[in-house]
């Protein structure tokens, strides 16, 4: 998903849109939309590879540089008997550790158990090492490996742990990356069984005759070890890989990995992990089997080892002509997405095939045969030294761009992932649309969930639903490659919709009810912005945030619970009011509760109004005495101004149509001058 380092054409396509200012990567915290229609497409989104990273840069670079020290440290042993010049051995004897070959180290370092000659046989009795003991460490080690895993498994899976397929998925990863690690070093070791002496004697052990039945003893298991490694091992990588790919084209395989490291990276979904994409979302649609496929052909690296141990010249001609396919081949296939590891992986071979293409020419000649000067010790020196030389220096400038565009966040450019090319996307229009539209929906559904069902956005997601079922459909009549992903986010987004849009305030069958309520709110405002002000006044030696909770807490309660209660009460006492006054009770049915519910009102009840609220029951059964003040209460309006120089309008008359006057709306910012809290937020 990025350039090589010499400006080739990048291999991704934008998803997400940066300010122009933007130059370093960004984290996604904030619940915005980042899906405009007009944005940049060269300006790229770069995902937070700490927490959630799907980069695989230093994984990669680490594994490439090791299996070419590996496979060196091979052809080192090997080169001990063609052989490399004595000094260069010297050095060399170093790099057969990067395998744990102890065997050879401990030989090629003492002049009594090596001599640098043609052809030349160890003695096994000159070994202060047995052998034997070395393959009983391996065989300890690799049984430690399989039992653990199976008991971390068992573990696991007897815990059922709400994220375990995470975990599982976790533990399959830290072991594929150790047998890809432990890979040649244990097959090295087993192969030593296979190499024979002179007088048909094991090379190992000169006491024992080549394949008689104690030998067979301990090749059985190592052909054992290598089917289980080098067979069973890379097909289940094989089956397992091949299960995510959906399409043989590059660019829709591409536009499936940018898709899921997209949703991984922002928390979206775990696809990512879950289905091990770590597997095969370094490398092209062409090469998504590189690993297994290079598991296998180590496979074969090892049979020329153990098979040729006494046939020199065959051996090294035949390792100079597979490192040399294989170069060829990885020049054609390029099978990263990140062009700079293709010439890394091409150059490693390369250089393998150029030391073994020195040792092929020194197994033609001994030191009586010999004719040219170039394979004389001395020059044979120097061609080593500038192969490798060359190669450690090409590896140091690898690793140095790593480091410069990981840590480096001001004038380069991250590596991994890039999503954006420069002008030309690999990806058609239509692909990244629904690209897009499914990141926003799932983005939307992540959201929705998280939140209590009651105030969920479910008309977003009828909105979201309608959406992708329309790019189902066309992405289903173009052959589109997300056309299965768009299917499976339309279930998610159904299934969400049906568990949360009964219970949502916001679902289009409950619109006109929330219409109805808010305006009935309107309407007792000012008796519900009085209570607030009486509330405060017999709280106020309460703590503020005590107070502020009690009121949410009551207000959910009521709105929760008050309609019902409401509906079973009036149910109860519409019967008994009917028949006792004669005229039904109406049954309200808003989604409110009425803070101080009317009393039974018979046919001479006067309501308690601000003027009525000191007079005695005998004072309002006066008719004349009620008619003198309300004649006095029409001349003189009751007036609340103080300084602020505002009459509170809920104080004028009983009925809360007079409220309203003959406009059609209210200065509430007034009416909230009542409330010391609400004023003081202001």
């Amino acid at each position: 998903m990025m350039s090589s380092a010499g400006g080739e054409n990048r291999e991704a396509m934008p998803l997400l849109p940066v300010s122009a200012s933007q130059k370093r990567p960004v984290k996604i915290t904030e619940d915005k939309e980042y899906w405009e229609d007009d944005f940049d497409e060269d300006k790229v989104l770069f995902s937070d590879g700490k927490r959630r990273g799907t980069s695989l840069i230093f994984n990669d670079a680490f594994i490439l540089i090791l299996e070419y020290l590996q496979y060196f440290g091979l052809i080192a042993s090997l080169a001990a008997r063609w052989p490399w010049p004595a000094d260069w051995l010297a050095f060399s004897r170093y790099e057969v550790l990067i395998n744990i070959d102890i065997w050879e180290f401990v030989k090629l370092g003492s002049n009594v158990t090596y001599k640098n000659a043609h052809a030349y046989f160890t003695p096994s009795v000159s070994m202060s090492l047995n052998y034997w003991t070395i393959c009983l460490a391996w065989a300890i080690v690799f049984f430690i490996l399989l039992a653990s895993y199976i008991v971390l498994y068992v573990i696991l899976m007897y815990k059922k742990h709400p994220f375990m397929l995470v975990r599982v998925a976790h533990l399959q990863r830290v072991y594929i990356v150790i047998m890809q690690l432990i890979c040649l070093p244990i097959g090295l070791a087993a192969a030593k069984l296979f190499h024979t002496a002179d007088k048909n004697a094991v090379d190992i052990d000169n006491t024992m005759e080549a394949y008689s039945s104690d030998h067979w003893v301990m090749l059985a298991p190592s052909l054992l070890l290598a089917v289980m490694m080098y067979i069973l091992f890379p097909i289940w990588l094989i089956a397992k890989t091949q299960k995510e790919i959906l399409s043989k084209s590059s660019e829709r395989h591409e536009a499936y990995l940018q898709l899921k490291e997209t949703e991984y990276v922002q928390g979206l979904d775990v696809l990512y992990i879950i289905s091990s994409f770590h597997l095969f979302s370094s490398f092209k649609r062409v090469g998504a089997h590189y690993r297994a496929v290079s598991h296998m052909l180590k496979l074969v690296i090892l049979v020329i080892y153990a098979a040729l141990f006494q046939q020199i010249s065959i051996q090294a001609l035949l390792l100079t002509i597979a490192f040399s396919i294989l170069t060829i081949a990885y020049m054609i296939i390029r099978p990263f997405r990140i062009g700079m590891f293709n010439f890394v992986l091409c150059f490693n071979f390369f250089c393998l095939t150029a030391n073994c293409l020195v040792g092929t020419m020194q197994t033609n000649f001994d030191s009586y045969t010999l004719r040219s000067p170039w394979f004389t010790p001395t020059y044979l020196l120097y061609i080593h030294i500038v192969i490798n030389g060359v190669w450690l220096f090409s590896s140091v400038v690898f690793v140095s761009i790593l480091v410069i565009n990981h840590f480096c966040t001001n004038k380069c450019q991250p590596l991994w992932p890039t999503m954006s090319s420069s002008g030309m996307s690999k990806l058609n229009p239509d692909t990244r649309r629904y690209m897009r539209a499914i990141l926003r929906a799932r983005h939307i559904l992540e959201k929705s969930l998280q939140i209590p069902p009651i105030f969920a956005p479910a008309h977003e997601l009828a909105r979201q639903i309608q959406i992708i079922n329309a790019f189902c459909r066309e992405a289903e009549y173009l052959q589109d490659p997300i056309h299965d992903t768009l299917w499976d986010l339309l279930d998610e987004l159904i299934d969400a919709h049906s568990r949360i849009a009964p219970k949502s305030l916001f679902a289009e069958s409950v619109k006109d009810s929330i219409r109805f309520t808010a305006a009935e709110l309107m309407k007792m405002m000012p008796m519900f912005v009085r209570r607030l002000a009486q509330r405060e006044y017999d709280f106020i030696l309460m703590n503020p945030m005590k107070r502020r909770m009690l009121l949410k807490m009551y207000c959910l309660g009521v709105f929760l619970n008050g309609r019902t209660d409401k509906i079973k009460k009036s149910k109860l006492n519409a019967e008994n009011i009917n028949r006792i006054w004669g005229k039904e009770n109406d049954v309200d049915d808003g989604y409110y509760e009425d803070m101080y519910p009317a009393p039974i009102q018979g046919p001479n009840y006067r309501p308690v109004s601000a003027l009525t609220l000191g007079m005695s029951e005998d004072e309002r059964d006066d008719e004349a005495y009620f008619k003198d003040i309300e004649e006095w209460t029409a001349d003189h309006p009751t007036s609340r101004a103080g300084s602020r120089g505002y009459a509170n309008q809920a104080f004028d008359e009983d009925g809360m149509s007079a409220l309203w006057k003959d406009s059609d709306s209210m200065n509430f910012s007034n009416i909230m001058e009542g409330v010391p809290s609400l004023t003081e937020s202001r």
